[in-house]
């Protein structure tokens, strides 16, 4: 009876190991981007994406988090009937956008 036990517990240590082991970290889930008002988007960030892309009239925005930093993606039209999107950090900085 004590052999079974120990043999009993010495399977479910081996078991642990090898299911708690081979897994790995669970990947991170992409954070979801907040819709914002115009005027809620920081001046510094507003005039970052007039300088990045003149004559577009912006008129949507979004936030969130990309690699542990603070992303504002401006968007709007340019006269010709474009649609422009600038991605920067709330210090100001253009990100450029990933590539595809």
């Amino acid at each position: 009876m004590i052999r079974s036990v120990r043999i009993l517990v010495a399977g479910l240590v081996v078991a642990l190991s090898f299911s708690s082991g081979c897994a790995g970290p669970k990947p991170a889930e992409p954070a979801a981007e907040e819709k914002l008002a115009l005027d809620a988007v920081p001046a510094g960030v507003m005039e970052a994406a007039r300088k990045q892309q003149p004559g577009v009239e912006f008129q949507w925005a979004t936030k969130g988090w990309q690699d542990g930093v603070l992303i504002y993606k401006v968007q709007g039209e340019s006269g010709e009937g474009m649609i422009h999107e600038v991605q920067v950090t709330a210090a100001g900085e253009v990100v450029a956008p990933p590539t595809k």
